[in-house]
């Protein structure tokens, strides 16, 4: 048995265990600093840890953009914004490379066609092209990066009310598309790549024109979660853009 998370993988996952000084992004979970002794207490331990880094897209390291550059020099790789006017064929693709990408991290479990289903009719009021990138490689998209809107942002301090109030900011904040904060929850190059010498630049590039192009629309800060404490190319990476995580969570496991 492994846990707290929700009905898989893809759902909220691990319990915050560092961090606990800042708010939670979006579809993060937030608990209390004493809530992992009650688990080992009952005599669950660590499992493995997910780590949230936070970054200012007004502070990108230059390494980042060299390193992005790198990718673009044989003139082959390329990124495009996600075709609003195609969200399902979109939303398709991203779940393809995703399920490809993923497929040998801890705990993964592909998407089914009712999550893909669900996460059309649940993201579609919140997301616009400007959110998702496709790496493409001679044409073909091999890679993804999705970023989140913050709701909690926009919902905080109505204790998980929409009423009286939240729903009118929640509803103006979508309809001026002015978000503070956001969260970066997929990103990844399909598996035949994640060897290649030249994937961490093409993650760069991924994650730089993302937060290149953030910064006139004002985000605050921007964060990229989670990832897997043994994910050692995307932690190097994310070091290089943001430093130490921002947060850590902890998934336990318990022998039955």
């Amino acid at each position: 048995m492994v846990g707290p998370l929700s009905f898989s993988i893809n759902e909220e996952v691990g319990l915050l265990v560092d961090g606990f000084d800042t708010p939670p992004a979006f579809l993060m979970g937030h608990t209390a600093p004493w809530s992992a002794a009650l688990l080992e207490q009952a005599g669950l331990t660590k499992e493995i840890d997910l780590l949230a880094y936070r970054l200012r897209p007004s502070e990108v390291p230059a390494a980042v953009k060299r390193l992005a550059g790198l990718a673009t020099r044989s003139g082959r790789v390329s990124v495009r914004r996600f075709d609003m006017r195609n969200y399902r064929s979109e939303i398709e693709t991203l779940i393809d490379v995703f399920n490809d990408a993923w497929s040998d991290n801890w705990g993964f479990v592909p998407f089914a066609r009712t999550e893909i289903d669900a996460l059309i009719s649940e993201t579609r009021f919140l997301l616009r092209g400007k959110y998702g990138r496709f790496l493409l490689l001679d044409g073909e998209p091999v890679g993804v990066m999705l970023a989140l809107p913050d709701l909690n942002e926009v919902t905080k301090g109505s204790k998980g009310r929409l009423l009286p109030t939240a729903w009118m900011r929640l509803l103006g904040t979508c309809w001026r598309d002015s978000w503070r904060t956001a969260r970066i929850p997929l990103l990844g190059l399909r598996k035949r790549l994640r060897g290649d010498a030249a994937a961490p630049a093409m993650l760069a590039l991924l994650v730089a024109e993302f937060l290149d192009e953030s910064r006139d629309y004002a985000l605050d800060w921007v964060e990229l979660s989670w990832v897997l404490e043994t994910n050692r190319s995307m932690n190097k990476l994310a070091r290089l853009a943001a430093g130490a995580p921002a947060k850590t969570y902890r998934v336990y496991s318990q022998t039955l």
